[in-house]
């Protein structure tokens, strides 16, 4: 990906995200127990996606109806949303 892309990604998600206060999630909910925090935050405040470059996240595909996606796979899905 082109160092402008990245940086177009990184200003998109200075600008819409934020970090709340964590839900109780199941410690079996991921194979590696450092990521549960990653879904109790996403428990909590419901985002459309959890973008992540961690296979351990990545392998879940989901978690609960939350889609679990790699940069590129978020970067293609709003290059198409766009048009």
């Amino acid at each position: 990906m082109p160092d402008q892309h990245g940086r177009l990604i990184i200003d998109y998600l200075r600008e819409s995200c934020f970090v709340g206060e964590e839900a109780p999630v199941r410690k079996n909910a991921c194979r590696d127990e450092d990521d549960i925090h990653i879904l109790s935050l996403a428990e909590k405040i419901r985002p459309n996606y959890i973008i992540t470059g961690d296979d351990d996240l990545l392998v879940l595909k989901k978690y609960r109806s939350i889609p679990i996606l790699s940069l590129r796979e978020f970067w293609e899905k709003e290059r198409k949303r766009q048009g």
